[in-house]
């Protein structure tokens, strides 16, 4: 990172969150943030955010993922999984400053596993990679996101509350570019 220019931050967010998030962020020179119609493809996604760096001059310390999700997926335009995550990021993994923070989805249980319900709360599992007969989807997109942008993803793998922040806190999954995953406090 060049260290005379100050961290940026690129939020990418849901429409739908739109009300949310405009009442605790506004763009200035250390944060952007790009709003994603529903039914944009994550090749769109990726175009506006790169359009958005581009005109600002920016390259960014962080991107950050805000949309609503379930375990191994979140709706970012369309539905992002493992099978098109690639296609979002991969064109922005240019475009990250040298020793970046990475990508945080801030998505409800989107880098879960799956959910246990445990006296009516939801608790979003982190399964062990690899292991059989279970279900993998939250790392397998963490995965997916951390290769294609070569930067460490840490996601929620609990329920949100965006009236509260607009960030991650609590238990969360961090996947770095070779697969290696763990669970941890934010």
């Amino acid at each position: 990172m060049d260290s005379l220019r100050p961290g940026f931050t690129l939020y990418l967010v849901a429409a739908e969150l739109w009300g949310q998030v405009n009442q605790k962020l506004r763009s200035d020179d250390r944060k952007g943030i790009v709003y994603i119609w529903e039914g944009l493809d994550p090749y769109t996604v990726a175009g506006r955010a790169c359009k958005y760096l581009y005109e600002h001059d920016q390259r960014m310390t962080r991107l950050v993922l805000v949309a609503h999700g379930s375990p191994g997926t979140f709706k970012l335009g369309e539905d992002i999984d493992a099978g098109n995550a690639d296609r979002l990021v991969s064109w922005l993994s240019d475009l990250f400053d040298e020793g970046s923070l990475g990508v945080e989805v801030v998505s409800c249980e989107a880098l879960a596993d799956d959910v246990q319900i445990i006296g009516g709360r939801r608790y979003g599992q982190a399964n062990k990679p690899g292991a059989s007969g279970i279900r993998h989807g939250g790392y397998l997109l963490g995965a997916a996101l951390a290769k294609a942008s070569g930067q460490t993803v840490t996601g929620a793998l609990y329920r949100l509350s965006s009236e509260v922040s607009i960030a991650l806190a609590g238990p969360c999954r961090r996947v770095k570019p070779d697969g290696t995953a763990s669970v941890v406090q934010r």
